[in-house]
This record gives C-alpha cells, sequence and structure tokens, in this order.
C-alpha cells in the first residue's frame, strides 16, 4: 500500500510536469480547417500510447519542492496503462489492477477492491515525460520504458 501511494504520487508528479501549456501559431483559416491537427495527441494518447504504455519513475520531490531520492523499491516499480482504460502497477513481487481515466488535466486511479480513488494532477504530459501532483503538493516525473 505504501509503495503504490509512492508509485502514484511519483506518476502525479510526472504527469504535472509534462502537461505544459503550449501554444501554437495557426492562421484562423488553418484553425477552421484542422482544429484537430493543432491540438496534437490527446492525453490519452500520449499516456497510453497506440494501445498501451508502460512508465517508470524517473524523479521525485516532496510537497515543498525539494527533491526525494527514489528507493530502489520505487526505481523497480512500472505503470502500464491501456487505452481501453485499465492499468497495471507493480513490480515482480506484487501488482495492482484497475482503471484509468484522464479528464482535462486530472488523472484519475481506481484499483480494483480499493474503495479510494488517486486523483492526481496532470502537470506536464508529452509522449516521452509525465509529471504528475498528488494531494500533498509531492510531484514525480516519469519516462517511458
Amino acid at each position: 500500500m505504501v509503495a503504490r501511494k509512492i508509485l502514484v504520487a511519483v506518476l502525479v508528479a510526472s504527469a504535472l510536469l509534462g502537461c505544459k501549456d503550449k501554444k501554437e501559431n495557426t492562421t484562423s483559416n488553418e484553425t477552421a480547417n484542422s482544429t484537430e491537427a493543432t491540438k496534437g495527441p490527446s492525453n490519452e494518447a500520449m499516456i497510453a500510447g497506440d494501445t498501451e504504455k508502460t512508465w517508470k519513475a524517473k524523479r521525485e520531490t516532496n510537497s515543498e519542492g525539494e527533491k526525494d531520492k527514489l528507493t530502489k523499491a520505487e526505481k523497480e516499480q512500472r505503470i502500464t496503462f491501456w487505452r481501453n482504460g485499465n492499468v497495471k502497477m507493480g513490480d515482480e513481487a506484487q501488482t495492482m489492477t484497475g482503471q484509468w481515466t484522464a479528464s482535462g488535466s486530472t488523472l484519475t486511479l481506481q484499483f480494483t477492491g480499493e474503495n479510494v480513488t488517486e486523483n492526481f494532477t496532470i502537470v506536464e504530459l508529452d509522449e516521452d515525460e509525465m509529471k504528475l501532483r498528488a494531494a500533498d503538493g509531492s510531484e514525480m516525473t516519469m519516462k517511458p520504458e
């Protein structure tokens, strides 16, 4: 349970750093003709790829913004997101499965058998990095495998 919370906090911090606001220069004609092209990939596509995507922790900060060293166990944990909404998190010894959704800047994880829903703010998100912020203010940056 503690390892899951740590990984979730790391994931939240990663997603938060990865979702920087990027303004694109487009003409009104381009915007009218191709709204999807200017938006780029959806959060779901960046988080889960075409069908699935596995992420691992890269770095984390505590609620004061100070760098926290990742433990060996945290470095071994992975979280896999599938485009169908399934999620799996853990390491070789223990895994948890459930469902995930991304709405705006919020990533929600609901693990099977858990009565608590984990919500993270996506701070930054692109195809190569996700930074998430947990409710306590800690952040985790993740990279895809």
